[in-house]
Formats: C-alpha cells, structure tokens, sequence
C-alpha cells in the first residue's frame, strides 16, 4: 500500500484498556499514554465504552461495541494510520491485543512493542496460548511489568526471537495533595484497607474467612473494600462480590466491613489518608497472577505499609520487611499474625510506611517511567 513517511516520534498506543474503565492496567495505559506525549506525538486507538464516548484529536474510538467490534474496527482503522503516515512506532497493551496488533504492524513493516502483565500471558486457554506462541516471538520487544511475568514468558517459550524489557507500573507523587473527599473522616478503630477487582485470586473471601476473625479478636479493627466487579474482563466471571456479600450477611463481621464499590478518586485519596495496613492477601490460581499492584504503590505514598504473599509480581512492588510484609499465599495464620503485628508495633509501622512512601517516590515515578518506555521505542526504531 501507498504509505507516506511517518513522522520520526510519532507513536500509534493500541489498547483495548482505557479509561473511563477503571483498573490496574488501564491506569498503566492511560498513564503511558500521556507520558509519552512529553516525548513524541502519541495517538491512541481504543475501545468504545458508551455510545456518547466520543473521539478526538488524540483518542481515536472504535464505532463498534465490544472486544470482538474494536479488533474487526482495527484491521482497517491500524491499516489506514500507517497509510496517513501516523506512527513510525508502534505499542500495544495486553497480550491478545499485542499478537494481534503484531501481525497488521509486521506486514506494514512498523516496529512494535507489547506491554504484558500477567493474566494475558497465563490465560488457560490452548488455542490462545498456540496463537501467543505463534506471533509473539516476533514482536522487536516485549515489556514485562515485573520478574514474574517475564519469567512466565520466556519459560512459555514466547519470548524466543523476542527481547524482553522490564517497565513496571508507576505513581504520580502529586495525587497525595490533591483535594480529597472530606466526608471520609479519620476513624476510631484501625482501617485494614483492601483495593482491586473482586476476583479469586485477590484472595478476599478466604482472609474475611480465616484471617479477619483472627484479628479482631486482638483488636477492634474495620475492614474498608473499594472495587466491585470484573466488568469487561475476559478471564474472570462476575458475581463474586454478591456472592461475598450473601456469605456476610448477618454475620458478626458483617458491621465491621464497609464496601464502596468503585470509589471515585478523591474518595480513595482520603480512604488511603485515614488507613492502617494495605493487605492484598493473593492467592495461586492457574491461568491467573497478580502481575504487580499498583495499588501498593499508591498506598506507599500516603505512608501505608501493606501486608501481601509471596506471589506473581507482588515481590517487585513489596519489599519483604521494608516497604511490608510477605507471607506465602494460604498462610491465613501467618497473614493475620503480620497485620497484628503491624497494629502492635507502632515502630515498624511508621519505619515500613516511610521507607514505602521514599520507595514509590524515587523508583516508581510516572515520568522517569514514562521516559524510559520512550527510550525503548527509540531503540526499537533503530534496530
């Protein structure tokens, strides 16, 4: 096809998980997205979310609903940008947009990069782990957010012909001072704050189960929930937080437990202010990791230590004894004894909040982050 010469910055972001959604990745994306026009002219190519969601300049959405309309809406949208001259760069987010992408890319001859983070590398799926093993050993580079997923890659041999790269998640430091809902006040009883999508392997409904009566009874604590269900996710099934909610009901926890659903961004700047321990007590379901967690680092900035296992990337964003403390994935007793631990030890809990909070900030801002996906689309260009 007739293709004018792309602009030597410019970048095409493909990423089926953006905001408005709300989650981990889509942060990630959003975040990369906007660093990366301090570097270069970045247009996004995502998902329709609601019929009123509509384009602009710099977001481009596809006119068609759902996972399957935004993949048929890029084998023409991708191909007509690299006609126009748009993006000498290319960059996807997650792996089944990643191989997909690979392919229009490849015979368009634009060099590519496929950010992974966990679940979209482990999807217990035969079909789509032969469809990984296929296209992404070609990819000019994949960027791992943690060890774990890049282990998981080269050990699934879809990392053969590919160069790895980590590029973590990141945190904006300026969120701590931004305003924050004031209806959230400073509680009498400790919070143990938990913050993700309702799903298994967050471990949720097993820690209430066993951990959480541990604890209350040494001491009077309140278990605070912000997330709700795993809409638009291909790999988790939705009902899980009905479901916990049937289980609570009427139950001597059940007070002590408040949820708040998706909390809006001042609502869960000012619950990280009044909260005690972060605890995201994961656990090992096949096909499914816990890539890294943003929200360790997001905790780390407002000084709150967090308690986690062992597991997938949580001992990148968690470092055992300094920022937290690890436990290994089903140890409820070990868990509950931690978060005591912590609720007793005044000392280690101020030592472990500062040492989170200077972590976040000196390793894990969005611009340094940012600059360095920057630089490797540079290098990927060049070779």
């Amino acid at each position: 096809m007739d293709e004018r010469e792309p602009t030597a910055s410019s970048i095409l972001f493909v990423t089926w998980n953006f905001p408005p959604r709300r989650g981990g990745i889509e942060e990630m994306a959003w975040r990369l997205s906007e660093g990366l026009r301090r570097h270069a002219a970045v247009q996004v190519l995502t998902g329709r979310v609601h019929r009123n969601e509509s384009s602009s300049e710099r977001i481009a959405r596809s006119p068609l609903p759902g996972l399957l309309g935004f993949l048929v809406w890029l084998t023409w949208r991708l191909p007509l940008a690299f006609v126009r001259g748009e993006g000498a760069t290319v960059m996807s987010i997650g792996g089944l947009i990643g191989s997909f992408v690979e392919i229009l890319a490849r015979l368009a001859g634009r060099p590519h990069a496929v950010l992974v983070f966990g679940t979209d590398v482990t999807y217990p799926s035969r079909l789509y782990q032969r469809w990984l093993g296929w296209v992404l050993p070609g990819v000019p580079r994949l960027l791992a957010i943690s060890e774990a997923v890049e282990a998981e890659l080269t050990t699934r041999g879809l990392a053969r012909s590919a160069h790895v790269t980590r590029l973590t998640p990141g945190v904006d430091p300026s969120i701590v001072g931004l305003p924050r809902d004031e209806s959230i006040a400073t509680p009498a009883e400790p919070i143990l704050l938990f913050v993700g999508r309702i799903v298994e392997r967050k471990g949720l409904e097993p820690f209430i189960e066993h951990c959480l009566p541990r604890i209350v009874s040494r001491h009077a604590v309140r278990l605070w929930i912000v997330g709700d269900e795993p809409h638009d996710s291909l790999a988790h099934r939705a009902g899980a937080l009905a479901d916990l909610r049937a289980k609570l009901a009427g139950s001597p926890l059940e007070p002590r437990i408040r949820f708040f659903g998706l909390a809006s961004d001042s609502v869960l700047r000012a619950i990280y202010r009044v909260s005690h321990v972060l605890v995201l007590p994961a656990i090992r379901v096949p096909g499914d990791v816990e890539g890294f967690g943003i929200v360790f680092l997001e905790a780390a900035l407002f000084g709150v230590p967090a308690v986690s296992t062992r597991i997938g990337g949580i001992p990148d964003a968690v470092v055992d004894r300094e920022t937290g403390i690890l436990v290994e994935p089903g140890d409820w007793d070990g868990f509950a004894d931690a978060v005591v631990e912590l609720l007793e030890n005044e000392e280690l809990h101020r030592a472990l909040g500062r040492r989170a909070r200077e972590r976040a900030l000196s390793e894990y801002d969005w611009r340094s982050i940012s600059a360095r996906c920057h630089e490797i689309l540079r290098e990927i260009r060049r070779e």
